[in-house]
């Protein structure tokens, strides 16, 4: 969850913002020592990403773990048409890009992760991926562009497609474009950029996409749903998320369960 977390980074968090370095220890700490083991007869959810998939921003005092990995999980165990047991494994990375998910990425993030005998028969893979280059984006608009983004999470898609996997896209969060929207110019935006070209490569496709929690949608462009400055996901707006990605997965969760079920009979 740190790997990609430089000594740098985390002097510059201890001197400017030493509140959000100790919420991410813990928040990592946390989901590092509730994560569950693997366990025979259990299917498997993988989320990969950056700190939007590991949770920053939300309460690390409600079930312990934090994110769509802690509210998906309530909602899958609560629901009567689950009818297997399902285990959600939270392996975002904090600040990753998402070149550092690519197979040729020195990190070895994705080999690492996937070679991994707890993780590697997983069913389901949750990509959020994108935040952290929309924040290195205002630094470096050369560097990090949303064309740049978009293939890069292509290449992931297609990776984790040859390895059998059933792959779910999270659009990319853009509260802080919020002047943006009010000025009607959120084209301008490099996530707004990203989430337009993700939904038209794979709105008809094999892939799933999540809800769009773009600040196009109306339904996010409600100010309640993030922290104070806007740079990430709150308590409420991660409920409200993992609820609406919640109505896009169980369709295939229930599909996969069917076809298991027909398989083992």
């Amino acid at each position: 969850m740190l790997q990609c977390f430089t000594r740098a980074r985390a002097f510059e968090l201890f001197q400017n913002d030493f509140f959000s370095l100790i919420h991410l220890f813990l928040v990592c700490f946390i989901n590092w020592l509730l994560e569950p083991p693997s366990q025979q007869g259990f299917h498997k959810i993988v989320v990969i990403g950056d700190q939007f998939g590991l949770g920053i921003g939300d309460t690390i005092f409600g079930n312990g773990l934090t994110g769509l990995c802690d509210k998906l999980l309530i909602l899958l165990n609560s629901s009567y048409v689950v009818k297997l047991n399902w285990l959600l494994y939270n392996k975002a990375e904090y600040e990753a890009q998402s070149s550092d998910w690519l197979l040729s990425s020195p990190k070895k993030l994705f080999q690492r992760l996937f070679e991994d005998p707890k993780y590697y028969n997983c069913e389901f893979v949750v990509v959020m991926l994108g935040s952290q280059d929309y924040i290195m984006h205002q630094t470096d608009n050369t560097t990090f562009t949303a064309d740049k983004t978009f293939q890069n999470i292509v290449c992931i898609v297609e990776a984790l497609e040859r390895l059998g996997k059933r792959v779910v896209i999270s659009f990319i969060p853009n509260p802080e474009s919020w002047n943006l929207k009010k000025s009607k110019n959120i084209e301008n935006c490099f996530a707004h950029q990203v989430n337009t070209k993700l939904m038209t490569k794979y709105q008809n496709s094999s892939v799933t996409l999540g809800p769009l929690c773009d600040i196009s949608n109306y339904k996010y462009f409600r100010s309640d749903f993030y922290e104070p400055f806007r740079p990430n996901f709150n308590k409420k707006g991660y409920k409200f998320y993992a609820s609406e990605m919640f109505d896009v997965i169980l369709p295939k969760v229930v599909k996969f369960e069917l076809e298991y079920l027909i398989e083992q009979s």
